[in-house]
């Protein structure tokens, strides 16, 4: 993690409470090279934000306010005469949800284009949300969206019982036609990009999770990275390795939501668990093998969350302490009891495994309620 508590409540000048902060980062380069982001002010009151940065790390707060509330998940693309359209979903009465489009010459002030692009009619789905527009690679535009089931709207809550990627295409920008043989399970806020052979990649759903294509409409099974979160936006780096901006903790947390930056790393380790079991005290016990070889030594730690356990934020939140188990060189194994502080076989335990190598580090978390 490179950056933490990215446009919190603090930046955005906002008390702190459940309803402040930042979430949904979109980023587009700039003519002289820097970034902006556009980004969803969660206190339902101020509307989209923008923030600068040089280096796609460093982020300082540019404006406020670019669109109304409400419309919290954007994608951008440059228009022939060098100003932007910008594409959003907005929820309608009942659920249901229309594409708009908006146009601005430098991307702060923004008009909406008269009409709408498409709607949840356009797909044989529920509600749509996270709509990503790109420059198809013979010409031409397309449309990436989470779509919901029927009667279903993204993000509802409780969640949904599952997400879809849907596509449109567009020779002009403005009128869409809806494409319902894109279909991908799981890409929730599809990033999608373009590469330089064609070949289209698209990262999103509920943990880092990437998607690859040749002709942008059938796509490759899901491959999955060791970050977990959401509302990913990544950003390809020389070396090869990926930056990603994603949203922070969520609504559960008293502080408000904020985004986050990530740096991927090679590592030349990888970790295998044992199968648990329950000790006579309720402690749930797993063995940790840390496989392969390191030139610095590899530490095993057991993050503390019990304080405050139950919030949906435990999914993605920085645990407070860190318990070290063990370190050493690879390959090595070790047992971690995972401490109950409620009956037997119930789930009020350490949430998280974090394994490190230096700046090098991979998280393990437990999601799911564990039973006798």
């Amino acid at each position: 993690m490179e950056v933490d508590q990215l446009m919190n409540y603090e930046a955005l000048g906002h008390p702190p409470s459940r309803d402040a902060g930042s979430a949904d980062p979109r980023v587009v380069q700039l003519d002289d090279g820097s970034y902006r982001m556009y980004f969803a002010n969660m206190n339902m009151v101020d509307g989209a934000g923008t923030a600068l940065s040089w280096d796609g790390v460093n982020w300082e707060l540019e404006a406020v306010g670019v669109l109304p509330v409400g419309l919290p998940h954007t994608s951008l693309l440059r228009l022939p005469d060098g100003g932007w359209r910008l594409y959003t979903v907005q929820q309608q009465a009942g659920g249901r949800t229309h594409v708009l489009s908006f146009t601005s010459p430098d991307g702060l002030a923004f008009t909406q284009d008269p009409g709408v692009r498409l709607t949840d009619d356009d797909f044989p789905g529920g509600g749509l949300q996270s709509p990503f527009v790109v420059e198809a690679p013979g010409g031409g535009y397309r449309l990436y969206l989470s779509m919901a089931p029927a009667d279903e709207v993204v993000g509802q809550e409780g969640g949904n019982s599952t997400i879809w990627m849907v596509g449109a295409t567009s020779d002009d920008m403005l009128s869409w036609f809806a494409d319902s043989a894109v279909m991908v399970e799981g890409p929730l806020h599809p990033h999608v990009m373009v590469g330089d052979d064609g070949t289209y990649t698209v990262y999103g759903g509920m943990g880092l999770t990437r998607w690859t294509s040749m002709d942008g409409r059938s796509f490759s099974d899901p491959e999955s990275f060791d970050l977990v979160g959401m509302d990913f936006h990544v950003l390809p780096l020389p070396d090869g390795q990926l930056r990603v901006i994603q949203s922070g903790p969520g609504p559960f947390d008293l502080m408000g939501d904020w985004m986050r930056v990530w740096r991927s790393l090679d590592v030349t380790w990888d970790v295998d668990f044992g199968i648990g079991q329950w000790d006579q005290q309720g402690n749930f016990i797993i063995s940790v093998c840390v496989n392969g070889w390191a030139s610095s030594s590899v530490e095993i730690q057991l993050m503390d969350s019990r304080e405050g356990y139950g919030s949906a934020s435990r999914w993605i939140d920085l645990e407070e302490s860190a318990i070290t188990v063990r370190q050493g060189f690879p390959p090595f194994e070790s047992t971690i009891t995972l401490s109950s502080v409620g009956a037997p076989g119930t789930q009020e335990i350490e949430s998280v495994v974090r394994v490190t190598q230096g700046t090098a580090g991979r998280d393990w978390h437990v999601i799911e309620d564990l039973m006798n």
